[in-house]
């Protein structure tokens, strides 16, 4: 577990939504933004290493995170659904973790409670669309190669990504 935290890469531009957030007055809501972010990834990774996969970084960037792994299309179906499912899993650990801190935090209030269920729902919802690389579209892309050759299946996916993107617009 420790391997996994020495990975832990931030992008410079990071620093500047940052700033941002301190100059605008959302310096607390953008540390929510992050902290559900950054819970997501470790999901991911933990998951990862638990199956022995090669971790090359887990990098929070300025519009979210990505765990960069060496064993992309590798692996048996089963370890590559935990692990992608492993982090959409984290927001309800953190839904949960908020509704106590909530009920038993004096520091935690409802508007605080509320936000964070808030930024939770969002980002999950939006991470379960089934466009690549999102994690929904991952879903999808290890559901079609269940059935298809790997290649066959990253190209429908890719379609679908396009198509479910541009019904969107």
């Amino acid at each position: 577990m420790i391997d996994v935290f020495k990975r832990i890469r931030i992008h410079p531009l990071f620093w500047v939504v940052i700033g941002l957030g301190v100059a605008t007055g959302y310096f607390r809501e953008l540390i929510m933004l992050f902290s559900i972010i950054f819970c997501h990834e470790l999901g991911h990774a933990l998951a990862a290493k638990y199956f022995g996969w090669r971790i090359v970084k887990v990098e929070l960037l300025p519009f979210g995170g990505v765990l960069e792994t060496e064993e992309y299309g590798n692996r048996p179906f089963r370890e590559e659904f935990i692990v992608t499912l492993s982090g959409p899993v984290q927001h309800l650990h953190l839904m949960l973790l908020s509704y106590f801190a909530y009920s038993y935090l004096p520091f935690w209030s409802y508007a605080d409670h509320s936000l964070f269920i808030l930024h939770n729902l969002t980002i999950l919802l939006f991470n379960l669309l089934p466009i690549l690389p999102l994690d929904g579209g991952r879903m999808m892309q290890l559901a079609l190669a269940k059935f298809s050759p790997y290649r066959l299946a990253l190209k429908q996916s890719l379609y679908l990504s396009l198509s479910f993107f541009s019904r969107m617009c």
